[in-house]
């Protein structure tokens, strides 16, 4: 039985050592040749071809799922992330609208500080929740990339396990 599986990664990290239309590299513990033509250098998508008994397609499923579950965790826990930076962002903007509405510049404001609080000015206090409104936005974007990192592999490895299933 003969298995293809496609895996998107940066450049070949290896060449070949001949000068034929294909780069290649032999894993002898799964019996896989990873390969890909010349025309498609500029490609990031890579075909192992392999051929597996019963046992070792058992063990690249269940290890595909194990990946799956640690993505689906991940994702879980990166949207609870991205809420609760959401929330912070929200928060931030509803308490500088409403300060600058209700507030002189020239006025202080009480910044709680643990169990005490503190007198600042107001246009101090809002230039410290602004800069904190910045750090949850550069916070906010990486999570985005990683939730749509997250999401892409999980559709991948599906996408995968389907593909090796439909063809047992």
């Amino acid at each position: 039985m003969v298995v293809e599986v496609l895996f998107f990664s940066g450049p070949v990290p290896y060449d070949s050592p001949d000068t034929s239309n294909q780069y290649y590299q032999y894993y002898p513990s799964s019996r896989a040749v990873r390969f890909r033509n010349q025309h498609s250098l500029n490609s990031n998508t890579y075909t192992v071809k392999m051929s597996l008994d019963p046992q070792a397609l058992q063990k690249l499923l269940l290890e595909m799922d194990s990946q799956l579950n640690k993505s689906r965790a991940e994702l879980s826990m990166c949207n609870v992330q991205l809420n609760r930076v959401e929330t912070n962002i929200s928060i931030v903007e509803n308490t500088s609208s409403k300060l600058k509405e209700l507030t002189k510049p020239e006025d202080s404001v009480w910044k709680g500080v643990g169990r005490a609080f503190l007198k600042t000015d107001t246009t101090q206090y809002l230039d410290q929740i602004n800069k904190d409104k910045k750090e949850f936005l550069e916070t906010q974007k990486g999570l985005k990339t990683k939730q749509h990192y997250l999401e892409t592999t999980l559709e991948n490895t599906i996408k995968s396990m389907t593909d090796i299933v439909g063809r047992k």
